[in-house]
C-alpha cells in the first residue's frame, strides 16, 4: 500500500478488503467492544466502566480519587490492576467481578456495529480477549453457532474446531484463571509463547492459511501488542507485498506504535464505526443481490426431496442419513452438502428458508441434543417453526403449491434419551401434545427408529 494516500482513501481501501477479501481475515474483538446497555432507557456506557461502578455501589467506604477512578475506568488492563488493588475486599475481588458479570448478562452486549457486523460476515474464527463468552451468546441464532475455545495456561491448546470462537485470555468461568490485571496478562503471554503451552492450534490455522489480523477496538497497551504479535501473527513465508492486517481503534495511535504497524504491513484507523457499519452494508447489498440472482434462476432442477433439520451437536449421524439417501438417489438438503451448504459470508437463515420452500419433506433427526434445543430458545427451534409456517402456508385453499400428506418425517436415533427419559415415538407425541413441538409436524405422526445401520426403511417412503 502506497504509504501516501490519504487516510480517507486507507479506510476506503478497508471496507473493500473487509468486503472482497473477507474469506482470508480473522477478527480479533478486544475488550472495548462491549458495553453495559440499560434496561427501558437503553443508555450505553463502556463495560469497564460498569464494573467500576458496580464496586463504588457495594464498597462506598472506600475513597478514590478522580484521577485514579478515571484511568480504572478508561485504562485496560492497568485499570483493572487498580481496580483489583483498591477492592480486593478480603480477597474477594473476583468474586465480585464475575457476580456482577453474572448478574447483568443480559444487559451485558457488543456494541451494534459490532454484533451486525460479526452476524454478517459470519467468519469461520473470531479471536477475542473477552473472559466472557458475550460473543457467541449474542450471535446465537442469528448464524450457525460457534463452539467456545478458551486458552488455558500450562495445558495442551493444540486443538483447533473449524468454527469456534477463541478466547485468547482464558476462561472466566469453573475457576479457571483469565486476565483480570496486568500481572496475569504478562503471565498469559509469556505462555503464549512457551513452546509446552503455546496455542498452537490457533497460530497453525493463521500462519498455515496465511490469514489477515482485523484488530477491532482492542484496548491492549501498544507495548503489548507487539508482545502478542509473535504468536498470533498471520504471515506468509514469502515477502510481503499486501496489507497483512488491519487495527481499528478508538483513537489515533502513538508516532512509534504506528510506524510498528506500517513496519508489519497493517493499515491502521481509528473511525471504528464508520468503517463497519459500511463494511456492513456493502456485504449485505452484495448478500441481498446474490439472494435475488438466485430466487431468479430458481427452477424445477433445484428442488430438494427433503430438507434435514439438526441438532449441529449431531451432525456425523445425520451425515451417515444425508449420505445413505444420496446413495437411494434421494435429493437431499443439508448443510453441510451440496446446494445446501451454508458458508461464511452467506447470509444463513435465507438459506434455510430457500431450503425448507424447495423441499417436498420435511425429516428432524431426533435425539436427547435435539429435544434440549426445542425446549429452549434456539436456531433450530425457529428452524422447525418455519417448516410449521410453510406447511401452514401451503394448506390454504388459495395456495398453489401442494405438499404431499406425508410432509413430516421425523427421525428417531435409537436410544436417545433426555433428561433420563427414552424418546420413543409415544414421548414425541406427548411433547407436542403439550405444544413444546409443532401439532401440524409431530401429531398422529409416526417418528422412525433408525438404529445408525438398517436404512430399509427409508427406501420404503414414499417421496
Amino acid at each position: 500500500m502506497n504509504l501516501y494516500n490519504s487516510q480517507e482513501e486507507v479506510r476506503q481501501i478497508i471496507i473493500s478488503d473487509m468486503v472482497n477479501k473477507r474469506g482470508t481475515i480473522v477478527p480479533i474483538i478486544g475488550d472495548d467492544t462491549i458495553v453495559y446497555k440499560e434496561n427501558g432507557t437503553g443508555k450505553e456506557i463502556p463495560f469497564q466502566e460498569f464494573i467500576v461502578q458496580e464496586f463504588l455501589k457495594k464498597y462506598p467506604q472506600i475513597e478514590v480519587g478522580d484521577n485514579v477512578l478515571a484511568s480504572m475506568k478508561n485504562r485496560g488492563y492497568y485499570g483493572l490492576s487498580l481496580l483489583s488493588q483498591h477492592y480486593d475486599v478480603t480477597g474477594r475481588y473476583l468474586d465480585d467481578f464475575m457476580d456482577f458479570v453474572k448478574k447483568n448478562q443480559s444487559c451485558i452486549q457488543l456494541r451494534q456495529e459490532v454484533s451486525d457486523f460479526l452476524a454478517t460476515f459470519n467468519f469461520p474464527i473470531i479471536i477475542t480477549t473477552l473472559c466472557f463468552d458475550i460473543i457467541e451468546r449474542q450471535l446465537e441464532g442469528k448464524i450457525e453457532s460457534y463452539k467456545t475455545i478458551w486458552y488455558k495456561l500450562k495445558q495442551n491448546n493444540s486443538a483447533l474446531p473449524p468454527r469456534c470462537v477463541y478466547h485468547i485470555f482464558g476462561q472466566a468461568t469453573d475457576g479457571s484463571k483469565w486476565v483480570s490485571d496486568e500481572d496475569l496478562l504478562l503471565t498469559f503471554l509469556l505462555s503464549h509463547n512457551s513452546h509446552d503451552h503455546g496455542a498452537t492450534g490457533l497460530t497453525n490455522y493463521l500462519k498455515e492459511n496465511e490469514k489477515k489480523l482485523f484488530v477491532l477496538g482492542c484496548n491492549l497497551p501498544n507495548w503489548l501488542f507487539r508482545f502478542l504479535w509473535q504468536p498470533t501473527k498471520a504471515e506468509s513465508s514469502s515477502s510481503l507485498k499486501t496489507t497483512q492486517g488491519y487495527w481499528i481503534h478508538k483513537e489515533k495511535p502513538e508516532e512509534s506504535f504506528e510506524n510498528f504497524l506500517k513496519k508489519k504491513n497493517f493499515s491502521a484507523d481509528e473511525q471504528v464505526k464508520d468503517i463497519l457499519v459500511k463494511a456492513t452494508q456493502m456485504l449485505q447489498e452484495e448478500q441481498r443481490k446474490e439472494a435475488e440472482a438466485r430466487e431468479k434462476t430458481m427452477d424445477a432442477e433445484e428442488h430438494f426431496d427433503v430438507f434435514i433439520s439438526y441438532a449441529s451437536e449431531d451432525r456425523p449421524i445425520a451425515t451417515s442419513i444425508f449420505e445413505a439417501l444420496k446413495n437411494m438417489h434421494v435429493k437431499a438438503w443439508f448443510d453441510d452438502r451440496g446446494k445446501g451448504e451454508i458458508t461464511p459470508g452467506q447470509p444463513y437463515w435465507q438459506k434455510i428458508e430457500n431450503g425448507i420452500k424447495h423441499s417436498a419433506h420435511f425429516m428432524p433427526i431426533i435425539t436427547g441434543n435435539w429435544v434440549h434445543k426445542m425446549t429452549n430458545t434456539s436456531s433450530l427451534k425457529d428452524e422447525t417453526n418455519m417448516a410449521r409456517e410453510w406447511l401452514e402456508e401451503c394448506r390454504k385453499s388459495d395456495s398453489p403449491i401442494q405438499l404431499k400428506d406425508n410432509y413430516s418425517i421425523p427421525v428417531i436415533i435409537k436410544d436417545s434419551v433426555y433428561n433420563n427419559v427414552p424418546i420413543i415415538n409415544t414421548y414425541v407425541e406427548s411433547l407436542s401434545a403439550c405444544g413444546i413441538l409443532p401439532i401440524s409436524l409431530f401429531q398422529k405422526i409416526s417418528s422412525r427408529m433408525f438404529d445408525g445401520k438398517d436404512i430399509s426403511f427409508f427406501e420404503k417412503i414414499e417421496w
